[in-house]
């Protein structure tokens, strides 16, 4: 055979070679071409003279040549051409368009090549959602250059819509190359003028309440839930870890705030806190904090926000404080280092920086200097680094004394220097000052930037203890900090027992963006318990990997009981019991538990590792706690706001078929999102815990490497779980009717008699499109059925609805009454009650407060503030609005204001004639919205009294009707107008709705270095 090809060639050869067709290069030349319907026509009498004849056959396009030995199809190759100018994978547009095409633009430019050298054409395609975000056009001269306009927020119809895709195609004629780039437009979606907001009623839907458990399991093979508990007491609530809101820590206040304690946070000192003496911009350092100072009339000491000195007077360690008069200071190195010519303000937000920039040290006070700039070039911030508690930095308040230590505490300080008031966004950042110069204070949260070696008291952190306060440990060597718990004073890093501090959602930011079941989630209410009827997706066996995790609020533990978390245990078979404390109500006790066993007998397997209490007893935990259990085939492992409690590799097989239980029927506690993994362990050692609701597959964390190590460390989160290993995912708000969008205070959305009868009764307010203000739908009140908003009385709750002295405030609402109007057992319609009371005679009783519509006075609005509410102790307070029925079936706009010490009425922004001055606290207990106030079931004011089984005390008042955007403000009194701290223009204005046009401002002074500039 290859002697037969050789042989073949060389003829072949011959012929070329004999007809002249081999060209100057060698290869063979083609010497015509002819078309053919179909190859089957092409000529088989062709030999070697016809080498290099082409053909082609017309029906497949197909290009043939004749080698002399035969025909052969030729391939034709168009190759697809090549951007050499690539668009980028992402771009995030702007967001100034407010009409067509009259925002800021993105230009795209694009460059291709083709191999064969054929001109090319390029062209964009959008999908839907880009189409919805922007429109693109190309420059019809150049044809490569692309414009992409934003559309406006009014035109997109929402702030955060979907990200779209734009296709950019490049084609020869013949193929086609393309690159896809996502497109996201993203406008504001931070709540305006919500920086104050406390409580803020609302309703979605029509006809929901907030008891629907219908829908609630979002697993990909959902469970149904029912209640175990009465229909009174199985609720849900926006309340959460991730509440728009955010957290801030409370220190220095008590039980309804009547006396001051000192509270405090302290850090565990460290060499990361030794910061030497200046060294270029090599030792530069920033300390920061908002502070939210509460006054303490009569209290003549100083108050320490930060004292890093430690165990010597001499130590050259920092520390921040401020006089009574709100004087304030940084001292360090023996004497002041700058202040004292600003002032902080009580009740209201101050930011405080300290920055050492090169051989400077400035004192900024909301971002502008205070005092002198200090020289520091000689100055060794030598932070003691000695063990023992005086060594560790303090917030809230001076160090603490030590009889075996010399110190700045030793020798007393009047009230330990307490702090009273709230910490937010605490930094430290070690390698840089963040500020050089005076700035606008920080608007939106803090994030931890490369040097963070402290950040308490952050975004979605709604946790003291834990890895959640921690250092961004990825861009520096110091390692991470955190709050420990556990053990007795100095060994907890927080004041203990009752003292404890607590978060609260009050802080110095916008809400980032409005309350989203699925963004923000919710919570199963407190005394609440579900089920779930027993099935294999909670039976692990023996060496099937799991992980169970929820996030919980402890309110208290009632009777020196087990507080159940999570439960499966049944009479039979093994199950497992997560849980708070035990029956022996002791400190030590007072800390979580993994156990596994039978409903009448379990084992502990592992519990947190001391008690969380640190003092005499049970208390309040005042935070959320995110709570994990996991096994990985071999260990059991046991989280506590992602510190590893301890581990075991005990053989338990879990085969229990009974009810999965979530919650405590008896016991103070909210269950927050929860999630059951079976077939994957989520955590594998210590952790930063979950910043976000739970998903299928996991959430969002700050890092999933190991919080020790940074980035070079060992993954310790799996956030890649497969979504059907996910068999129950609970983030307990996507059924909820009624909810408080603030998302960071408990309440109880009720139907029924106080006791006896009809107590346990479902139900309560509804949603309602029926009568809407605003077109938002409304909470609808039946005033037969006793619904109402229960404000519950617990630190927390109390803490977001408590007005401290002198503090600015505003409760406003806008209702509508439905039916006749009508008192009910002698009580008048009730819009808000701030003090829940029993008195027979209304508007008498000391320790009443709240606002009514006096049904014998024409519907006109009631304020009744009773002296036992009061401070001071002085008269009651009443103030009776001069105009308005807002009992006549409109709606009304009514609010109550506290503004300069005095106290105001306003109803549809009518203000009544005669404010009262008072600047006295006023303390709050039970209280809400529509009703809460109780009246003596005795046969008086038209009671039937307790014959037949009635209860012994009826609600009272209660309201009939609608009510909608019910927003209760801490630090703002809104109305007339909210004061603005910024530099006025000539177009400011300060009440939405208002609008100052420059030529209309015919004076501008005061807002200029020079005083005399008129800026009109």
């Amino acid at each position: 055979m290859p002697e037969s090809r050789n042989r073949d060639l060389a003829t072949s050869l011959g012929q070329a070679v004999k007809n002249n067709t081999i060209t100057s290069t060698g290869s063979l030349a083609v010497v015509g071409l002819t078309a053919y319907d179909s190859a089957g026509l092409l000529p088989s009498s062709y030999d070697s003279n016809n080498a290099g004849t082409l053909g082609f056959a017309e029906d497949s396009d197909k290009l043939y040549i004749h080698t002399g030995q035969g025909w052969f199809n030729i391939a034709v190759i168009n190759t697809t051409p090549i951007f050499t100018a690539s668009p980028s994978a992402s771009y995030s547009l702007a967001t100034d368009a407010t009409g067509y095409k009259n925002g800021t633009a993105t230009v795209i430019t694009l460059a291709a090549r083709d191999s064969e050298g054929f001109p090319v054409t390029f062209s964009a395609t959008g999908d839907t959602a880009f189409n919805n975000i922007a429109r693109v056009d190309k420059d019809s001269a150049a044809g490569f250059i692309f414009t992409v306009e934003p559309k406006s927020q009014d035109s997109v119809g929402e702030a955060a819509p979907a990200n779209g895709t734009l296709t950019f195609s490049v084609t020869d004629g013949i193929n086609t190359a393309s690159a896809s780039s996502t497109f996201s437009l993203l406008f504001d979606t931070s709540v305006a003028n919500s920086e104050s907001t406390m409580f803020f009623g609302a309703a979605t839907g029509n006809n929901l309440t907030d008891d629907n458990l219908s829908g609630l399991d979002t697993s990909d093979s959902p469970h149904t839930l029912t209640a175990l508990t009465t229909g009174k007491h199985t609720k849900l609530v926006s309340f959460s870890p991730f509440a728009p809101s955010g957290y801030s820590c409370l220190l220095g206040c008590q039980a309804d705030g009547a006396v001051p304690t000192t509270q405090f946070v302290k850090i565990r000192n460290g060499s990361k806190f030794a910061w030497g003496t200046p060294s270029g911009n090599t030792n530069d350092f920033t300390i920061e904090t908002w502070i939210y100072p509460l006054d303490e009339p009569g209290q003549g000491h100083g108050r320490y926000i930060l004292d890093m000195r430690g165990t010597s007077t001499s130590n050259t360690a920092l520390n921040i404080w401020f006089q009574p008069t709100g004087m304030l200071f940084v001292q360090g190195h023996g004497g002041n280092l700058g202040g004292s010519d600003k002032y902080v303000e009580y009740n209201a937000w101050n930011h405080i920086a300290v920055v050492r920039h090169g051989n400077d040290l400035k004192l900024y006070l909301n971002g502008v200097q205070n005092g002198s700039t200090a020289d520091v070039t000689n100055v060794n911030f030598n932070y003691s680094t000695s063990s023992g508690n005086t060594s560790d930095i303090y917030l809230g308040r001076i160090t603490p004394a030590n009889t075996s230590n010399t110190h700045p505490g030793s020798g007393g300080a009047t009230n330990q220097g307490r702090f009273t008031g709230f910490y937010n966004d605490f930094r430290i950042v070690r390698g840089t000052a963040v500020y050089t110069s005076e700035f606008t204070p920080p608007t939106t949260p803090l994030e931890s930037i490369s040097g963070t070696i402290v950040h308490l008291f952050k975004k979605n952190v709604p946790f003291i203890f834990g890895m959640g306060n921690h250092s961004a440990h990825t861009t520096h060597s110091y390692g991470t900090t955190y709050m420990r718990s556990g053990g007795t004073w100095p060994t907890h890093d927080i004041s203990a027992d009752n003292n404890q501090p607590i978060l609260v959602g009050h802080t110095p930011y916008k809400f980032i963006e409005q309350w989203s079941p699925s963004t923000h989630g919710g919570s199963l209410g407190e005394k609440a318990q579900v089920g779930i009827t027993g099935h294999s997706d909670f039976q692990f066996g023996s060496s099937t990997a799991f992980t169970i995790e929820c996030w919980a609020w402890i309110r208290a533990s009632y009777g020196n009981s087990e507080v159940s978390l999570i439960d499966n245990r049944t009479s039979s078979g093994t199950g497992f019991y997560i849980r708070f404390g035990d029956s022996a109500g002791t400190a030590s006790a007072a800390k979580f538990y993994v156990s596994y066993g039978t409903t009448s007998s379990h084992t502990t397997l592992i519990s947190g590792t001391a008690g969380l209490f640190g003092g005499s007893g049970y208390s309040d935990l005042r935070y959320w706690t995110h709570v994990a259990y996991t096994f990985d085939g071999t260990n059991h492992r046991f989280f506590i706001n992602g510190e590893l409690m301890g581990s075991s590799t005990t053989s338990v097989n879990y085969n229990s078929s009974g009810q999965l239980k979530i919650g405590s029927s008896n016991q103070g506690v909210n269950i927050g999102p929860t999630r059951i993994v079976k077939g994957t362990s989520a955590y594998s050692s210590t952790f930063f815990p979950p910043t976000g609701t739970f998903t299928k597959s996991g959430s969002t964390y700050f890092s999933l490497k190991d919080p020790f190590s940074g980035s070079s460390g060992s993954t310790h989160v799996n956030n890649s779980i497969p979504e059907a290993h996910t068999v129950l995912l609970l983030n307990w708000a996507n059924t909820l009717g009624i909810h408080d969008n603030h998302g960071a205070c408990p309440w109880f959305v009720l139907r029924g008699q106080s006791s006896g009868t009809g107590s346990d009764d479902a139900g309560g307010p509804t949603s309602s499109t029926g009568s809407q203000k605003y077109s938002v739908p409304s909470i609808l009140f039946d005033r037969s059925d006793d619904d109402r908003i229960d404000r519950d009385n617990n630190l927390m709750a109390n803490e977001t609805k408590r007005i401290a002295t002198s503090e600015a405030t505003c409760f406003e609402a806008w209702v509508q009454w439905s039916g006749s109007a009508a008192t009910k057992w002698g009580q008048d319609p009730t819009i808000l009650v701030i003090n829940q009371t029993n008195t027979s005679t209304q508007y008498s009783s000391s320790n009443e407060a709240g606002i009514t519509a006096r049904v014998n006075n024409s519907g006109k609005l009631r304020l009744f503030l009773g002296s036992g509410r009061l401070d001071d102790s002085s008269s009651n307070i009443v103030i009776d609005h001069q105009s308005g029925n807002v009992l006549d079936g409109n709606w009304h706009h009514i609010a109550f204001v506290r503004n300069n010490d005095y106290v105001y009425l306003y109803v549809d922004g009518v203000q009544n004639t005669t404010p009262v001055a008072t600047s006295t606290k006023l303390f709050t207990s039970w209280g809400g919205i529509a009703g809460s106030n109780y009246q003596l079931n005795n046969g008086s004011n038209g009671t039937p009294g307790t014959g037949g089984g009635l209860p012994t005390y009826l609600y009272a008042g209660g309201w009939n009707g609608y009510m909608s955007q019910i927003r209760q403000s801490k630090g703002n009194h809104r109305y007339p107008f909210e004061p603005k701290r910024e530099t006025l223009t000539t177009s400011t204005s300060f009440q939405n709705g208002i609008t100052v046009t420059a030529s209309n401002t015919t004076l501008l002074c005061c807002h200029h270095a020079t005083a005399t500039t008129d800026g009109s």
